[in-house]
């Protein structure tokens, strides 16, 4: 059996000098808080960490009211598609989710027609040939057309039309076509109580006859003969949206072509 005693021990009996390692007294002083006030300190906590969350989620990205689509050659830089998302959330006739603001999403698409990319081409033909008569490199003369984006875009277009996802389009004219060959394109005479004297055809307007157009810089960026339309309600086996959605797309599509 081992008799011997601690250190510490013998050197008091000894009667030597002892060093007594001592707390610091910030960590008394922060035991002491903690034993008396560690509930108090945990449900201050939880109660912050929820304000921060509920804060958080306050200003994050809003709820939108509606979806609005673009498909057509244009391309936005980000800077345009925000200022798009804005005016077009101003242009929205009333708040249809009841948050007391208005907010319409922004789904863009740039899609070239066939046609429009062999004028493309054929400008660059054109100016090839001028390079080449003045000397200078024919190869630095490229078109801004990316074939293998714009097709990728037109797939996304067209697989969005079958979710119900968005109703009202600004579109090109080549595109308007595509959806009403569909039969995916609904009549004015269906949303309207009245055709406005400035109807494009049965089913659209021009975006540069509406008020919105007037009243946006962005808008006014787009081609000309962009065109508004709305789209039939698809069946709810393969919507993503409700009666509701299709509903109010009708009241916004009136709403923002008067």
């Amino acid at each position: 059996m081992n008799n011997s005693l601690p250190d510490n021990d013998e050197q008091k009996l000894s009667g030597e000098d002892v060093d007594v390692v001592e707390r610091s007294p910030f960590l008394k002083w922060l035991d002491n808080f903690w034993y008396h006030y560690k509930w108090t300190v945990i449900i201050i906590a939880f109660f912050a960490i929820v304000l921060i969350v509920c804060v958080a989620q306050m200003f994050s990205d809003p709820v939108y009211d509606i979806n609005i689509t673009y498909c057509g050659p244009y391309g936005f830089s980000a800077a345009e598609a925000e200022q798009m998302y804005l005016d077009l959330s101003d242009a929205l006739p009333a708040d249809l989710n009841g948050d007391g603001a208005k907010y319409a999403g922004f789904i863009r698409y740039q899609v070239y027609s066939e046609a429009e990319i062999e004028e493309e081409w054929r400008q660059v033909e054109a100016a090839r040939k001028d390079a080449e008569a003045k000397g200078e490199d024919p190869g630095k003369i490229t078109s801004s057309i990316n074939l293998a984006y714009n097709s990728d875009q037109y797939s996304q277009f067209t697989n969005s039309l079958l979710t119900g996802q968005c109703y009202i389009f600004l579109c090109s004219p080549f595109i308007y076509e595509e959806m009403k060959s569909s039969g995916r394109v609904c009549p004015l005479s269906d949303a309207l109580d009245t055709l406005p004297s400035y109807a494009n055809d049965e089913y659209t307007v021009l975006l540069k006859d509406t008020p919105m157009y007037q009243n946006s810089e962005i808008l006014q960026k787009l081609p000309e003969d962009t065109v508004v339309c709305l789209l039939n309600e698809i069946p709810q086996l393969f919507a993503q949206s409700s009666e509701d959605d299709h509903l109010n797309a009708v009241n916004t599509f009136a709403g923002m072509i008067k």
